[in-house]
């Protein structure tokens, strides 16, 4: 298993517990699942948010994951194209899709993982395969529309 990475720790800090607690079980869950994909982990302006990639772009990702102030959003970057047998992925893009998850339990869901593995079966894998790295985006200039530690 890869260790959650500090600097999301840290990032998520300005966040309730509870929101904290089930990004970073959500992280675990879905790295646990691809360990081989590269982690790209981002401080960005809506929120602390990691993606899954066999690429080294958060561009050619297949899942992400985004901390809002009291739910987590788990994403499929070409969820439009995914078999949503049941109707329950939101959005309304022309790509994205995801399901909300509010506590530790919605982790528990049959469907969400599901979708998680048509997705992983899915996405894209460069030929050769480039070996799994954990890469930081910062928006240190940004201005953050999210929680923010104070100084």
């Amino acid at each position: 298993m890869h260790p959650t990475p500090a600097e999301y720790i840290d990032w998520l800090q300005p966040y309730p517990e509870q929101v904290r607690n089930l990004s970073i079980a959500t992280r675990n869950s879905i790295v646990s699942r691809a360990p081989d994909a590269t982690e790209i982990v981002a401080d960005a302006c809506n929120s602390v948010a990691m993606c899954l990639t066999y690429t080294s772009t958060h561009v050619k990702s297949f899942v992400h994951i985004a901390t809002g102030s009291d739910h987590v959003n788990f994403g499929f970057t070409c969820g439009a194209s995914l078999p949503d047998r049941l109707g329950r992925l939101a959005g309304s893009g022309k790509q994205i899709r995801h399901m909300k998850l509010w506590k530790l339990e919605d982790l528990d869901d049959p469907y969400l993982w599901e979708m998680f593995d048509e997705a992983h079966n899915r996405a894209f894998r460069p030929d050769p395969p480039l070996a799994r790295q954990t890469l930081f985006m910062l928006y240190e200039n940004a201005k953050k529309r999210r929680p923010v530690l104070s100084s």
